[in-house]
């Protein structure tokens, strides 16, 4: 298994993983990812008219392996 680090960029700015997970393959990786960018949406919705939520991941070597991104608006 590799080690996979997740940034969480949101409304609080760029938090950087510096623990990290370890994941079998790029499937888990994605997987991690979304329920990350759910969790917070799950948090952030209901109190923000506009959120965006972006996870970037990188591996052990720092290398950017996965992006996954979340916007909502609400007139």
């Amino acid at each position: 298994m590799a080690r996979y680090y997740f940034d969480v960029t949101n409304g609080n700015g760029l938090e950087c993983d510096s623990e990290g997970q370890e994941l079998q393959s790029l499937d888990h990786v994605r997987h991690e990812a979304g329920r990350i960018l759910s969790d917070i949406a799950k948090d952030e919705i209901p109190v923000s008219r506009n959120v965006s939520i972006k996870v970037a991941v990188r591996n052990s070597e720092g290398i950017k392996v996965h992006t996954g991104e979340l916007s909502f608006s609400s007139d």
